[in-house]
């Protein structure tokens, strides 16, 4: 492809980075979940607790950036709170 002018290639390239943004914030997301659900297993609760007020703040956030779907949001919020209470 040939690019003409800077305004182009930053237009090919913006996209490209907000991709790898977006991968790594999701890849996060899911790290903290799998951290969380093994708290719950090994019964440690209070550090669960801890870390799902901190998983609260940042799937809001990605929720109304719209990096994930407002529903998927909830559930797992709830999903996750329904582990830690139960346990």
């Amino acid at each position: 492809m040939l690019v003409t002018t800077k305004a182009t290639t930053k237009r090919i390239s913006k996209p490209k980075r907000q991709h790898l943004n977006n991968i790594s914030r999701k890849a996060s997301l899911r790290i903290l979940i799998k951290k969380i659900k093994a708290a719950v297993l090994i019964g440690n609760l209070k550090e669960a607790k801890g870390m799902y007020i901190i998983m609260q703040s940042i799937i809001d956030r990605q929720s109304n950036k719209g990096l994930i779907h407002k529903h998927k949001a909830a559930r797992c919020k709830t999903a996750l709170s329904k582990k830690i209470n139960l346990t």
